[in-house]
């Protein structure tokens, strides 16, 4: 699946933001929307490695390096799932990046990965049950078990 370039300025607007994620009829008309995840790291080796892991594992994934992508990604795409980094580049952190995610869609599961300790990030992790902080170094078995925890229908969509 080929995805359109994202430009990094977009039009505002004064409509209400979308709601994110894919309409349950989608998911059931096309079962790969259930498994396309979105990984956001200003990193590309790591980027690269955890897309290589998670295709190997059966999902669709889609990576990007910053928030504006991410952002300009997650309204356009029904992402099952975000894997991103707490340290991004440019206007946004990862932080920042998942408080505009709860603010459009509170249920989509995600992994906020950092090689800083969760309680070094600046500002507490939210009380949220579709989080989990993964520290780096990882590997990525521990990630696929995280993202089949937290998904349990992706990790029966995918095989």
């Amino acid at each position: 699946m080929k995805m359109p370039p994202v430009s990094a300025h977009h039009a505002v607007s004064l409509m209400p933001p979308p709601r994110l994620g894919a309409p349950p009829y989608l998911a059931a008309a096309f079962p790969f929307l259930r498994t396309m995840i979105l990984v956001v790291d200003p990193n590309g080796p790591v980027r690269e490695v955890i897309s290589m892991a998670l295709r190997g594992s059966g999902y669709r994934v889609v990576g990007c390096e910053d928030a504006d992508a991410a952002r300009a990604l997650l309204t356009a795409y029904p992402f099952a799932a975000c894997i991103m980094d707490a340290s991004l580049r440019g206007d946004m952190s990862g932080l920042e990046l998942l408080h505009w995610l709860r603010t459009r869609d509170t249920t989509m599961p995600v992994v906020l990965t950092s090689g800083m300790s969760g309680h070094d990030l600046g500002a507490p992790l939210p009380q949220d049950p579709a989080l989990r902080f993964l520290p780096k170094p990882f590997g990525t078995r521990r990630l696929i078990e995280l993202l089949t925890h937290l998904i349990p229908r992706l990790a029966a969509a995918a095989e």
